[in-house]
């Protein structure tokens, strides 16, 4: 697995997961690149982490993009609001944008409404 996440912005960062058997090495990006690697017991408990730390990331607003993915493959994947009242999603007429929405059961009633572009991840 290898996997690179993009937070755009004024200064887009980039955060890269790669598992190779059992180890598993985080690069995330800035004036001088952060390079993490560790070990586990087994190849299935480091994909376990990789995957954790991919879904933390989206959490935080990163998103995967693959401008060159074949028919069939992902070209886009982000997370999504999950609210109380399960995610609702469009995607524009023109497929440049996805609309996510959910209902909040914060501390006051509402809906939360991301509209994510889908080419750069933007929310």
């Amino acid at each position: 697995m290898d996997k690179e996440l993009v937070l755009n912005g004024t200064r887009p960062k980039r955060f890269r997961v790669r598992v190779t058997g059992t180890t598993v090495e985080q690069v995330a990006s800035g004036k001088t690149p952060k390079i993490t690697t560790k070990q586990y017991a087994s190849e299935w408990e480091a994909k376990s982490a990789a995957g954790k730390l991919l879904r933390a990331k989206m959490r935080a607003g990163y998103a995967y993009l693959a401008p060159d993915a074949a028919p069939g493959e992902i070209l886009h994947e982000s997370f999504g609001p999950g609210g109380g009242g399960g995610a609702v999603m469009d995607l524009s007429p023109d497929g440049t944008k996805i609309a996510c929405a959910s209902i909040s059961s914060e501390s006051h009633f509402g809906a939360k409404v991301f509209v994510v572009d889908i080419a750069t991840g933007a929310r």
